[in-house]
């Protein structure tokens, strides 16, 4: 069951601490911000006007904020380890051989970002899917050329 509540907080230091969600990593962990302030009720404003903030530049597309930034790289090594055990040990193999050969020296380095809602669920699947499809396509292409 999720934990509610208002993430605010009084430190030992007596100023009061404000948690808010600023982000979600691959996996679905929550990447969190924090306000300060003297009064409950100024860290209470302080977290409502970070959220606001946070908002608008998701909705306005402003590139300071991201829910996850990676490589090609390190997303094929994500999805490759999330399908392994779904598949067969041969089938593995031969999708980790044809991501160094054939994406990896080609798209490893370029850089993307995802902005909106989290990063979880359809967003993934969808990019399993896509990266599945295009493991298939390269090893299609190698089957035809031997």
């Amino acid at each position: 069951m999720p934990r509610k509540g208002e993430n605010i907080y009084k430190r030992k230091d007596g100023r009061w601490e404000a948690r808010y969600i600023k982000s979600h990593d691959i996996s679905g962990r929550a990447k969190y911000g924090y306000v300060y302030g003297k009064s409950y009720r100024e860290a209470k404003q302080k977290q409502h006007n970070a959220l606001a903030k946070l908002e608008d530049s998701l909705d306005t597309g402003n590139n300071q904020v991201f829910l996850y930034k990676s490589d090609v790289k390190a997303l094929s090594v994500c999805w490759l380890t999330s399908i392994e055990p779904q598949i067969k040990q041969s089938t593995f193999n031969k999708y980790n051989n044809l991501l160094a050969s054939y994406i990896v020296p080609y798209l490893g380095d370029i850089v993307f970002a995802i902005k909106g809602e989290s990063f979880r669920g359809k967003r993934l699947e969808t990019i399993s899917l896509r990266m599945t499809a295009a493991v298939a396509t390269a090893h299609a292409e190698s089957r035809n050329k031997d």
